[in-house]
């Protein structure tokens, strides 16, 4: 599990979340998980909980595409945990919604996370401009070689 951990609360609960890996980045599967306690930071176990995962196109809200829905279970430790592969850059909000013992009304927290394009390999770049430096040298040497043969020549 990633270290550290980031935390929201609602009326009767704290919700930790961890990720692996830390950095989020394009189609590379992104693990989640949440731990449910109570205020008094004891774990509630087989909590019922819908988990939306929203792709946000801008400020608005009502303009949030809904990306994946699921239903899911904390387990004794009030842990649950979901794998998701994100496709693009863009801004997606995890949704946790489940009403706890004792609670009159659904509680809901969110989490954003926003996936990377993979940086590119820049060993192969940097290779390829040194051969091409080479390359250049060389061709360089042979044009200057042969204008010297060719002024030689014609003394």
């Amino acid at each position: 599990m990633a270290h550290g951990g980031m935390q929201q609360s609602t009326a009767s609960t704290v919700v930790t979340y961890f990720q692996e890996p830390l950095s989020v980045t394009v189609d590379e599967p992104v693990t989640m998980t949440f731990i449910i306690r109570d205020k008094a930071g004891e774990p509630i176990p087989k909590l019922d909980v819908t988990a939306v995962v929203n792709e946000s196109s801008d400020e608005n809200a009502s303009n949030d595409q809904t990306f994946d829905r699921r239903g899911l279970k904390t387990d004794e430790n009030g842990a649950m945990t979901f794998t998701k592969t994100f496709p693009r850059p863009s801004f997606f909000d995890v949704e946790l919604t489940f009403t706890p013992p004792g609670a009159e009304t659904e509680e809901t927290v969110g989490f954003l996370l926003q996936p990377t394009t993979p940086k590119q390999d820049y060993r192969i770049a940097t290779l390829a401009g040194a051969i091409g430096l080479v390359v250049g040298a060389f061709i360089s040497w042979l044009i200057a070689r042969r204008n010297v043969v060719s002024m030689s020549q014609s003394s």
